[in-house]
């Protein structure tokens, strides 16, 4: 499975989304259902764009990716980090887009593995702190192969529960 998700901004309204490619963008909600199910035993493959004028910090809760590539960062005025090509990791930088409409934008692309024993409703999200507090976050579902996620809704954590646990996230300015 192939996926495309990708950090966007409202200027207007001062708002921050991350958003399922095929999905309507949205602010994050706790409450709502996630815009990803992905199935225990499966490995998927993920693009995260930067769509935006400004660094994110993409960050999955639970797993850890793997990366394989970053894209577009010379042509946007970012240097590659070939270091972490080939690397584990639960964050990764994604660099801002230059704004020209000729430009693709800069982008990572993750594979993410779902074999594991995690199953659940777990978020992703920038992981600076004012973007992850002003929406720019989303859920993903991992359901067993019979389709059965085993967290039940009481489970879910509240959106003042993962503000609370973010804070310890907090990158210094």
């Amino acid at each position: 499975m192939r996926r495309t998700v990708f950090f966007d901004e409202d200027d207007a309204t001062d708002s921050f989304f991350m958003v399922v490619d095929g999905k309507p963008e949205h602010l994050f909600d706790p409450n709502a259902p996630p815009d990803i199910v992905a199935t225990q035993g499966t490995v998927e493959e993920w693009t995260v764009q930067n769509r935006t004028q400004e660094v994110h910090e993409f960050h999955f809760h639970q797993l850890h990716f793997l990366v394989e590539s970053e894209n577009n960062f010379e042509v946007n005025g970012s240097p590659q980090s070939p270091i972490e090509i080939g690397q584990y990791l639960d964050m990764i930088h994604v660099p801002y887009w230059d704004g020209n409409p000729n430009h693709p934008f800069p982008s990572v692309t993750l594979r993410i593995d779902f074999r594991g024993n995690d199953v659940g409703d777990f978020v992703f999200h920038c992981h600076i702190l004012e973007h992850e507090d002003g929406g720019m976050m989303n859920i993903v579902r991992v359901v067993d192969p019979n389709g059965v996620a085993r967290a039940q809704q009481s489970e879910r954590p509240s959106a003042s529960s993962l503000k609370e646990r973010s804070s310890h996230h907090q990158v210094p300015r």
